[in-house]
């Protein structure tokens, strides 16, 4: 399938916070937006910067990123403005 559009902001941010709501580690995350490494590391970096994953590190899985509170609200929030434009 060719895209024929790039994808919003919006649209790699949400998939990134969903992939990370139990803990993620990066190429899942990579996979799951559909993001090259250099793309995932931006929005990694800007949503660390603005608190809405973290980043943990776990004996057994090694280095995760988690959505945070801030970012599950994101997310509600994303879901709420979308509904309501299904009149």
């Amino acid at each position: 399938m060719v895209r024929l559009f790039k994808r919003e902001r919006g649209e790699i941010v949400t998939a990134i916070l969903e992939g990370a709501l139990g803990g993620a580690k990066k190429t899942h995350i990579m996979h799951r937006a559909n993001l090259n490494h250099r793309m995932v590391d931006k929005y990694i970096q800007m949503l660390l910067d603005a608190g809405f994953i973290v980043k943990c590190n776990d004996p057994d899985r090694g280095v995760l990123y988690k959505t945070t509170e801030k970012g599950r609200e994101f997310l509600r929030l994303g879901r709420q403005f979308y509904e309501r434009l299904k009149l």
